[in-house]
């Protein structure tokens, strides 16, 4: 209302004055507000022109609504309009995704009412704009709902209590995971049933409930550990972290609760595991310290550290190695100092220890870098090893010295030759080496005793060291075997004198437990020429000294290659034989026992050979005595007899009763001697699964004699014994009878004869009659004709063996053989030629057993 300047009263405004008032209304709201009649603009405000886009109002008016709509919001805003326009009152109608031309999609919120424009009538639309709205709605909604899913979905429990009657009033399904109950369990429990009635600090639970609800409504936020009870009983230890919540006439916590029972147990263990470090340190025999990287300074020692080194508690704490001077060799220290920059995180070392007292300890020590207390540390330990140290140098001692006599043993012996020429070579100087062997030394051991031997040796290597200058060598090669180095010797005299003083020296008797004994000894001496090695050495100087065992007698023999040749293929052929069992070179041959009368295989005989990877089939003669010197007769012959059950196993089942398939192996006298040779035979069948009844074992007469009891010991565990070379050796008819042996084998010396009636003949005959006669299974030897076959069966032999039916062939030939020979297609005219089965270029079975 306006006043009458004139009157003071108050007047109506003029229709213009309402009109402006109204518009500038209109102009001012931010609601976007619009005449039309009939959908064409006849008044627009700017928040019209913003709404739409137009810029300014003038490019409004006059126009038509629909232009301003894009086409696919069209229809549905006309029907909108016309239903608000068709209301006899005003109310919003909300209308949402509304596309305009610009681009702009709106959320709008529409009004309308009828005016009187410019004096007729019109509608009034009122446009409030709700999209921002709307889509801070949907950003709120969305948020809460991403809010609601993190606590859903948090690691911890999260749980509003109302403050006043400590009950839960929401919570979230961790929550029901944490206590074992349901939600509806959970909202209608009572705190006495979430908590023991005290907590682990001894408080009441619902005292200290209520002083920390108390901190939380107060603004602060306070973080403490709970004991919750589980639906189980369980006590539950718990992490809780409050926050008082917005809310109206209640008073509201929030609370996260984590479960860190399993870091309390973690820390209770690593609690328990320092604890128990902290004794294991104190206790430990290992000496322990632990020092500080950047100043080395020890920060503790155990007790062990501490008895080692001789230091107290407080003299060691505080300190540096360095300052103690506890290291005493430049290798430790440089090593621990690479532990200390950390080029090396862990190193184990030998070094020596200096004690408080100034003594040396030998220590094996360890150093790692740790972290202790926040600070990089090097933890040290060290266990004292001065004790094993000496040991080691006893044993170290040992190994390159003879027990007996405190002599250098072969192997520093050699090690001593190999640097000799080195500096000979270096030097253009002589040297030679001596090979000494005891004459006659197994006499002492075998009369008096094993220990009166053992005397003689110390009290030889006494006098021979005793005779030599001390820059020479003299070692004990083994049992009566001396060797020794002469360097930078002037030429041959020196060493000719040397060796008479050495022979001299022990031409003078000893005393030998009471008993004057004599020695003398064989002496090989081999020079250097500058191009051996040691090892030529060492085999010319064994040369030699063979050579002067061969001889006879006591002196000494110089190494000649020429003369030494034969000498040395010898001892070459015997280094061989030494490693023909290990490196597999020996073989088994088998040469068939057939019957004379059907041509059947009865049996076979194992023989030995060896293929020498360079020499070819070497000759049993001349090998198989040597086996008996050198003492390997023994384990070869278990070996063959071993390999030979094996072997012959598969071809048991020829046996048929009445004609046993048999296996014959020959043992050497060496072999007969040895006690433990019937066990031997017992452990091989037990191996093998070969039956006793079907294994023979050969010997000769000469053999047989001397072992009686070994004999009755075989035939009682069941073996045959067969007496091979019959007629040969020097057994009587009686003992023939006492021997009780099952099988003779006749000689092949008079199996050549019969090929002419003689003498020969008539000693096979009477050795047939014999054999029947004493109830002995007869075989015939060497037979190589077929006039010698005939002659056999004529004289009712049996048995026999020989290069006729087949020569020693290896087993897989054999088993060929068998199974396309069995049985012979009769007897053979003398006309007949060998059917494949040629001579072998090996010599015939030699006179050893083997």
């Amino acid at each position: 209302m306006a006043k009458d300047d004139r009157t003071g009263r108050e007047t109506s405004p003029t229709p213009t004055e309402s009109e402006g008032r109204y518009r500038q209304l209109l102009e001012l709201s931010p609601d976007a507000i619009f005449v039309h009649d009939r959908g064409v603009f006849l008044y627009a405000n700017e928040a019209t022109a913003t709404l739409f886009g137009t810029g300014t109002v003038d490019r409004l008016v006059g126009r038509a609504v629909d232009e301003l709509i894009a086409e696919r919001s069209r229809e549905r805003v006309r029907v909108l309009v016309r239903e608000v326009e068709g209301l006899d009152h005003t109310r919003r109608i909300g209308v949402d995704d509304i596309a305009l031309t610009t681009g702009r999609v709106v959320d709008v919120e529409i009004s309308s009412a009828p005016v009187t424009w410019n004096g007729a009538p019109a509608r009034q639309v009122v446009v409030h704009d709700v999209t921002e709205q709307r889509h801070a709605e949907a950003r709120l909604r969305e948020t809460q709902d991403q809010l609601r899913t993190l606590v859903e979905h948090a690691p911890e429990a999260v749980v509003v209590y109302d403050s006043d009657s400590l009950h839960f009033v929401d919570l979230n399904a961790n929550a029901e995971i944490l206590f074992g109950r349901s939600r509806e369990e959970l909202l209608r429990a009572g705190p006495e049933t979430l908590s023991p009635q005290r907590q682990p600090d001894g408080r009441l639970s619902m005292e200290a409930a209520r002083w920390k609800l108390a901190e939380a409504l107060a603004g602060r936020t306070p973080v403490f550990e709970w004991c919750h009870l589980h639906s189980s009983g369980k006590e539950i230890q718990c992490e809780v972290r409050l926050v008082r919540l917005p809310a109206a006439n209640r008073r509201l916590v929030r609370g996260s609760v984590l479960d860190i029972s399993e870091r309390k147990r973690v820390e209770n263990a690593l609690r328990a595991s320092e604890e128990r470090f902290s004794k294991t340190f104190h206790a430990s025999p290992v000496g322990i310290t632990i020092s500080r990287v950047h100043d080395g300074r020890f920060l503790n020692a155990n007790d062990s550290f501490l008895a080692m080194t001789g230091y107290t508690h407080d003299e060691v704490v505080g300190h540096g190695a360095e300052e103690l001077h506890l290291w005493v060799d430049p290798e430790t220290r440089r090593a621990i100092g690479g532990t200390v920059r950390g080029d090396e995180p862990y190193v184990t070392i030998e070094g020596r220890l200096r004690t408080k007292a100034g003594d040396i300890r030998h220590v094996l020590a360890s150093f790692v870098r740790i972290e202790a207390g926040g600070d990089d540390c090097v933890l040290a330990l060290g266990i004292d090893i001065s004790e094993r140290k000496a040991f080691e140098e006893q044993l170290r001692h040992l190994a390159f010295h003879d027990l007996l006599t405190e002599l250098p043993n072969r192997a520093l012996f050699e090690d001593r030759l190999a640097h000799a020429l080195e500096r000979s070579r270096s030097n253009d100087e002589t040297l030679a080496v001596l090979f000494l062997d005891l004459d006659r030394f197994k006499v002492v051991n075998d009369t008096l005793g094993h220990t009166a031997g053992d005397g003689l040796l110390s009290d030889v290597a006494l006098r021979l060291r005793s005779n030599l200058p001390d820059g020479d060598t003299l070692a004990r090669f083994g049992g009566d075997e001396f060797a020794i180095l002469l360097e930078n010797v002037s030429g041959r005299r020196q060493v000719h004198q040397t060796v008479e003083r050495l022979i001299d020296s022990l031409s003078v008797p000893f005393d030998v437990m009471g008993t004057r004994v004599h020695v003398t000894a064989s002496i090989g001496v081999a020079f250097s020429r500058g191009d051996e090695s040691s090892d030529d050495l060492l085999r010319y100087m064994d040369i030699a000294m063979y050579r002067a065992k061969l001889e006879e007698g006591s002196g000494y023999r110089i190494f000649d290659r020429q003369r030494d040749s034969e000498a040395t293929r010898r001892l070459h052929l015997e280094n061989d034989l030494r490693q023909a069992l290990e490196r597999d070179q020996l073989e088994v041959r088998f040469q068939p026992v057939v019957c004379l009368a059907r041509r059947e295989v009865r049996g076979v005989e194992a023989l030995l050979r060896w293929r020498h990877p360079e020499r070819g089939l070497v000759s049993p003669p001349e090998f198989v005595p040597m086996a008996e010197e050198l003492g390997l007769i023994v384990p070869i012959g278990e070996w063959v007899l071993r390999s030979a059950c094996r072997l012959a196993a598969p071809w048991l089942e020829r046996s048929r009763p009445g004609r046993p398939f048999r296996l014959s192996v020959n043992l050497s006298a060496r072999q007969l001697q040895a006690p433990e040779l019937v066990e031997s035979v017992e452990t091989i069948l037990a191996e093998t699964g070969f039956p006793v009844e079907a294994l023979e074992l050969e010997l000769t007469e000469n053999a047989a004699v001397q072992a009686t009891e070994q004999l009755r010991r075989l035939r009682a565990i069941g073996v045959r014994l067969a007496l091979d070379d019959f007629g040969t050796g020097y057994a009587s008819l009686s003992y023939l009878r006492q021997l009780e042996v099952d099988t003779l084998k006749i000689d092949q010396s008079f199996i050549h004869g019969l090929e002419q009636p003689g003498t020969d003949e008539t000693v096979v005959r009477s050795m047939l009659f014999l054999g029947e006669q004493l109830g002995l299974e007869v075989i015939a030897e060497g037979v190589e004709t077929e006039r010698q076959a005939e002659r056999l069966r004529d004289m009712r032999c049996h048995l026999a063996q020989g290069f006729f039916f087949s020569r020693p062939i290896p087993a897989d030939e054999l088993r060929t053989l068998l199974d396309e020979t069995l049985p012979l297609a009769g007897p053979r005219r003398q006309t007949d030629q060998p059917t494949g089965l040629d001579r072998p270029i090996e010599p015939e079975k030699p006179s050893s057993a083997l």
